[in-house]
C-alpha cells in the first residue's frame, strides 16, 4: 500500500500542486526500491530509496518523478557524469532528474535543488507563475536581490534554496539561479502578467545595471512572414528615438544568443515595445511589437520561425 503523501512539508501552493499529479498504485517499500537499485548496479542512497519511497510514481503530463530501472551509462570523458555516479529520478520534459547522496536534485546539465521537497515547490511556483503571466523578460547580467529590491518584490522562502531564489509579488515573480557555473544564471528570468509590469522590469534593471541587455517574450504571439515590399518597409531600430518618452535597451537573451535592441515607448498606462533580434553581423531576424494584450512577431523572408 502506497504511503500518504507527506502534505504537511509543503505550502498550501506546493500541496495543491501535488494534489494535481496523477499517481500509479505501485508500492514502493524501502526495501524493494533498496533490492532494483542494486539490481541495476546503481547507488544505494538513502535519500534516493525514501524519494521513491514517497514520491515515486506522480506525473504531471511529461513531467515524472520515479527511479528508472535501468543500469547506468558512464562517461568517462563527462566530469558530472550524472548517469553514472547518481540515481535517475524522473524526467522534467526532455530533461532527466538525477538524486545525489546528499538528496540534492540535478536537473540536467547541472542546475541543483537543495532536496526533492524544494524542488517540488519550485515547480509548483513556475508552475502556477506561468500559467497566469504571459511576460517572459529576461535581465542579464542577473543582480537577483538587488533587482527584485527595485522592483519591491519579497523572497519567496518556501521555494528558496542555496542554489535558486524566487521573488514574488503583485503578479511578478522573478528567479535567481546562485550557481554561477550554469550557464542560466547569467540572466534573471521576470514573469509578468502585464505589459506595465514589463515596462517597470525594464526601467528597474536599467536602475539596478545601468545597461542592461533584455529579451522579452509573450505567448501567444502572432506570427506574420513579411513579403519582400513589407521587410523592405521596417523601420530602422534606430528611428524609434524620436517617439514619445522612448528608452533603448540593448538586446540579449542566453537561449538564443543573438544581438538586437529593444524600445519602450510610450508613457506609463501607454507603453509599447519594439524588439528586434538581429545576428552578430547586423542581419534581421524578427521584429515583434509588444501593446497590451497582444504581441506581432514579424518574420523577413528566409527568417526561422521564433517567438
Amino acid at each position: 500500500m502506497r504511503p500518504p503523501l507527506p502534505l504537511h512539508l509543503f505550502s498550501p501552493r506546493a500541496q495543491q500542486f501535488l494534489l494535481s499529479a496523477e499517481r500509479d498504485d505501485i508500492a514502493r517499500d524501502r526495501e524493494s526500491v533498496s533490492r532494483r537499485l542494486a539490481e541495476c548496479h546503481r547507488p544505494l542512497f538513502a535519500a534516493a530509496i525514501d524519494f521513491e519511497h514517497l514520491y515515486g510514481g506522480l506525473s504531471w503530463g511529461e513531467d515524472t518523478l520515479g527511479i528508472y530501472d535501468d543500469e547506468p551509462m558512464r562517461d568517462e570523458n563527462d566530469p558530472l557524469d550524472l548517469d553514472g555516479t547518481m540515481v535517475p529520478i524522473g524526467s522534467e520534459g526532455v530533461c532527466g532528474l538525477f538524486m545525489n547522496e546528499a538528496g540534492e536534485v540535478i536537473t540536467q546539465p547541472n542546475v541543483k535543488s537543495a532536496s526533492i521537497e524544494k524542488y517540488i515547490e519550485q515547480r509548483a511556483l513556475l508552475s502556477a507563475a506561468e500559467a497566469h503571466r504571459a511576460y517572459r523578460v529576461k535581465v542579464h547580467p542577473a543582480t537577483g536581490d538587488a533587482l527584485a529590491a527595485s522592483l519591491g518584490l519579497t523572497l519567496v522562502s518556501e521555494a528558496t534554496d542555496a542554489y535558486q531564489a524566487y521573488f514574488a509579488s503583485c503578479g511578478v515573480l522573478l528567479r535567481h539561479y546562485r550557481q554561477p557555473e550554469v550557464y542560466e544564471a547569467r540572466a534573471d528570468l521576470v514573469l509578468a502578467p502585464s505589459l506595465e509590469h514589463v515596462a517597470a522590469i525594464l526601467e528597474s534593471a536599467a536602475h539596478v545595471v545601468g545597461s542592461p541587455r533584455v529579451s522579452v517574450h509573450r505567448v501567444g504571439a502572432t506570427v506574420v512572414r513579411l513579403s519582400a515590399d513589407e521587410e523592405s518597409s521596417i523601420p530602422p531600430t534606430g528611428s524609434w528615438s524620436a517617439a514619445p518618452d522612448a528608452v533603448r535597451f540593448e538586446y540579449g537573451d542566453e537561449d538564443d544568443h543573438h544581438d538586437g535592441s529593444v524600445w519602450l515607448i510610450g508613457a506609463r498606462g501607454s507603453r509599447r515595445i519594439e524588439q528586434y533580434q538581429t545576428t552578430a553581423e547586423g542581419r534581421l531576424l524578427s521584429w515583434t511589437t509588444y501593446e497590451e494584450g497582444k504581441a506581432t512577431l514579424r518574420l523577413p523572408s528566409g527568417a526561422p520561425a521564433s517567438s
